[in-house]
């Protein structure tokens, strides 16, 4: 058996995210389209110390994809 041993504790980031970006996100994922499609979206970060801040989501345009395969 393999035993991980750390010399400091690992550092575990947390996403903040302003109101406007978790509302999109909601809106995002909780739309028809997103249980019956797969569509791809990248999230706007900016680092605050170990933590993101996450400030808006863009939707990806894309081609062809499927639930198995998506390329940015």
């Amino acid at each position: 058996m393999t035993t991980i041993k750390w010399v400091k504790s690992p550092i575990i980031p947390n996403l903040i995210y302003t109101s406007k970006a978790y509302a999109k996100l909601q809106l995002l994922m909780g739309s028809t389209h997103a249980k019956t499609k797969e569509f791809g979206f990248l999230g706007l970060v900016h680092p605050i110390g170990p933590d993101y801040l996450v400030t808006d989501f863009k939707l990806i345009p894309q081609e062809k994809c499927s639930g198995v395969y998506w390329e940015s």
